[in-house]
């Protein structure tokens, strides 16, 4: 999982990656993914959770936004995590730390 950028500006927003591999580092299409966060709102649900599959290459993204400017008086972050799972592989997870900086 990664996100670019990993700083924001208040009312900015992230590209959230996720890429779903096996033990031996294969690709993993049609993986169930679930990503939360602790604030903000993902793009096309509007709230914390999204969900979707891995596409064919075993990556699905999202974009997730972080509140206006006028929800933030100082710097902060956000944990963004996810799990991934499909049937005969082990689950896997993950988190990645997004910061707000005014």
């Amino acid at each position: 999982m990664n996100s670019n950028p990993r700083s924001v500006s208040p009312g900015g927003s992230t590209e959230i990656t996720v890429l779903a591999t096996a033990s031996d580092n294969s690709v993993i299409p049609n993986a169930h993914v679930t990503v939360v966060a602790g604030g903000g709102a993902f793009q096309g649900t509007g709230a914390t959770k999204v969900v979707g599959d891995t596409n064919e290459k075993g990556v699905f993204h999202t974009t997730w936004r972080t509140y206006e400017a006028s929800a933030y008086t100082g710097d902060m972050s956000y944990l963004i995590g996810v799990e991934v799972n499909k049937d005969g592989f082990v689950k896997g997870s993950g988190e990645v730390q997004v910061f707000v900086r005014k």
